[in-house]
């Protein structure tokens, strides 16, 4: 039986450099789209134009990637205990929170250069809501906090963190109910958790957390690919039985009752053809395999290592670049510097900085 690596992937840094780069992309079209459709050829923006709107998959691939992560780092392990949920919890906030305050407080300099520090989404009670990990989108149906000062990728650094703290409960769900160690019943639970999710948003009233808790099973899908790709632990068909039935569902749109069932569906076929990716490239031996890996790797891999960074910061950016009337290309020009430099900061955030908090923060967190 194949082990889960410990080493960090090259392919899992690349395709997280991917999903990073299709954000960015899409919001430099939404800031520039009209500008790009005048000065570029039109197959180009075509092509910009396809990579803007699969925005949405992309952060489904990430909350996806996200759970592939933690098992990689767990070798596919539930949480055992205190000291292992203490160390779960502070390598999480270790990866999350510096690059984090890091980006709200860059969204409070955009907003005093901007003048526009004022607006709503830079209140005082907003950015508390935003410190509690409780926005959600501005253009979903409802929401009690919105992305402090208008960064609008913060919203799903909401869901990832509420994915962190849900998981040690999970895991002593699976660990202390005997039949919930069932893969079945497990995606059961799961569904029942989304379905709950649902209802109690749409009939009930709005709670952050309820959405939250509606998406777990895309992050939790993620964990399950790397389990079963480096485990073994069930049948590929199993996979294929949830692809079928998220494509199903996917082109069903129109019957489907709700979007965030549709969303789902999206994040478990994601999932579903991230294991089949992982398979294929476990068995797949050729010179032109190894060469394309090569290709996509030299083109998405260094971007991979700062793609937390690029994704949680680079809107600001955008903001103040569009206020001071900087051109189309000088904002890809200076996009382009931080693809470069953001796998820089986040090292050194997540390394150097966060250790130097650790013991005024949480000094018993680490150890």
């Amino acid at each position: 039986m194949p082990l889960i690596p410990h080493n960090r992937l090259p392919l899992l840094d690349s395709l997280r450099g991917l999903a990073a780069l299709i954000v960015v992309v899409h919001h430099y079209m939404v800031f520039n789209g009209e500008v790009v459709q005048r000065q570029v050829a039109i197959p180009f923006v075509r092509i910009l134009s396809f990579i803007s709107e699969q925005n949405t998959i992309a952060v489904l691939f990430f909350f996806v990637l996200s759970g592939f992560c933690i098992a990689l780092s767990r070798q596919g392990k539930w949480l055992l205990g205190k000291e292992d949920t203490n160390l779960y919890l502070y390598r999480r906030f270790k990866r999350i929170l510096p690059v984090y305050w890091l980006a709200l407080l860059l969204s409070i300099f955009i907003g005093l250069l901007s003048g526009t520090i004022h607006q709503s989404d830079y209140s005082l009670k907003n950015l508390i809501g935003n410190l509690l990990f409780l926005q959600t989108s501005k253009y979903a149906t409802s929401y009690w906090f919105s992305p402090y000062g208008n960064n609008g990728p913060l919203w799903s650094l909401a869901y990832e963190m509420f994915f962190y703290l849900f998981f040690p409960f999970f895991s002593f769900l699976i660990l202390r109910i005997r039949i919930l160690r069932s893969e079945n019943v497990q995606w059961i639970v799961l569904g029942v958790f989304s379905i709950t999710g649902i209802l109690v948003n749409r009939y009930v009233g709005f709670m952050p957390l309820m959405a939250f808790l509606t998406a777990f099973i895309i992050w939790i899908a993620g964990f399950k690919v790397a389990v079963d790709v480096y485990c073994a632990r069930r049948p590929g068909q199993s996979w294929l039985l949830i692809f079928f039935l998220s494509v199903l569902l996917i082109t069903s749109r129109q019957y489907i009752p709700s979007a965030s069932i549709y969303e789902i569906a999206q994040g478990l076929c994601i999932a579903a053809i991230l294991y089949g990716l992982f398979k294929l490239n476990a068995c797949w031996k050729s010179s032109l395999k190894n060469s394309l890996k090569k290709g996509f790797n030299f083109c998405f891999n260094h971007i991979g290592h700062g793609s937390y960074a690029l994704y949680a910061l680079h809107y600001p950016v955008f903001i103040i670049m569009q206020h001071y009337h900087v051109s189309a290309i000088t904002q890809a020009g200076i996009i382009f510097i931080m693809l470069f430099l953001c796998p820089i900061l986040e090292t050194y955030l997540s390394r150097q900085a966060f250790s130097r908090i650790q013991l005024l923060v949480m000094p018993k967190l680490g150890k």
